[in-house]
């Protein structure tokens, strides 16, 4: 198949790279994209105003690999940078990954020939939380691989917004715009571009559920070929004041946004819910970090906070947390019943705060 491919007059995917002050990363990120076993790629690196020196090394790879176009443009966020790589894209089908990632050296390939095969829009692959220690852990496996027509957006968006109560991490595809392989007539013909990020938490879960409304045929892949890699420049060296009313804000969005798309039914309720919950930790998780910048009494004070706020009471009154694993059970139950106390703890021991 891959001989076949390489006949056509264009670079048949389009690898967008954001970059933003990325240094310490980039080569490691570059190494695996140039080594993809399947050759036929426009690379184009977005340098967003980088001030260390990525926008230097974006230079230096266009330099020794001649399939590599660079941008340089203004800071805009992470959104408005791959933005400008699908305006500049000339591929059949785009790529994203983050430059403080990697990838597996055969991801390239086994998307494409996914979706060639399977005619599809839309092919997904697993990823890999990596910790700054280097520890790595897998994503949840799906159970369900193939999804068409209304199945789309009834069925998969639902499985990607959160996991079910038994299961502790979301679905094993995710909604990361870099774990997939896309059709890049899905963007041309819709214009699909991506939010500004500043306005939700997550800007790929958006931009995912407006491209899966054009997507005829889904498709996941069981295996991990995207690295996701947790960096010091990550949720613990950057404090956001309104990261909650963010969080509140995207909740009201998916309600609006997918009510016409199983919202009613209970399991689908759920996991927006669960979406909510999860970004609820991750809000919780930022004070406790910052506790000694902002002072324990306003850690203290937000968590409290939170906790009483009518979104996470509603949400956490109706969901079902006696059926979640024991950590999680504990952990909500705790905040329900307001014991900021324990979830201060709960928070420091197992994020290992120190």
């Amino acid at each position: 198949m891959g001989g076949i491919l390489m006949k056509e007059k264009h670079p048949l995917i389009s690898v967008i790279i954001p970059v933003f002050n990325v240094a310490p990363y980039l080569n490691r990120c570059m190494e695996t994209i140039v080594s993809q076993t399947y050759t036929n790629l426009q690379i184009i690196m977005v340098d967003d105003g980088s001030t260390d020196f990525s926008g230097s090394l974006c230079d230096q790879w266009k330099k020794a690999d001649n399939r590599i176009k660079v941008i340089h443009k203004k800071n805009e966020g992470l959104g408005m940078a791959r933005n400008s790589g699908i305006i500049a894209a000339e591929g059949e089908y785009f790529l994203f990954v983050d430059s403080d990632d990697y990838v597996d050296k055969v991801m390239a390939e086994k998307l494409l020939q996914t979706l060639v095969i399977q005619q599809a829009d839309i092919c997904y692959s697993g990823f890999v939380d990596v910790s700054i220690n280097g520890e790595e852990r897998a994503g949840v496996p799906p159970e369900k691989l193939i999804y068409s027509g209304d199945e789309i957006m009834a069925e998969f968006i639902g499985e990607a917004l959160g996991a079910v109560p038994e299961i502790s991490r979301n679905c094993f595809a995710g909604m990361s715009a870099c774990a997939a392989l896309y059709r890049a007539s899905l963007f041309r013909e819709e214009e699909v571009f991506f939010r500004k990020e500043e306005k939700v938490l997550c800007e790929d879960l958006f931009f995912n559920i407006a491209i899966c409304r054009y997507a005829r045929k889904v498709v996941l892949l069981p295996e991990c070929f995207y690295y996701y890699c947790a960096n010091e420049s990550s949720l613990t060296k950057r404090y956001k004041k309104d990261r909650y009313e963010v969080a509140k804000h995207m909740k009201r969005l998916l309600d609006t946004e997918l009510k016409d798309c199983g919202a009613g039914n209970i399991s689908f309720r759920q996991r927006i819910d669960r979406n909510y919950m999860d970004n609820l930790i991750t809000c919780m998780k930022q004070e406790v970090a910052f506790r000694k910048q902002n002072g324990k009494d306003w850690c203290m004070r937000r968590l409290k906070e939170m906790a009483e706020d009518e979104t996470t009471l509603q949400v956490l009154k109706t969901y079902p947390i006696k059926k979640m694993e024991k950590k999680q059970r504990i952990l909500f139950t705790m905040i329900l019943t307001k014991n900021m106390y324990v979830v201060y703890w709960l928070f420091r021991l197992r994020y290992r705060l120190s």
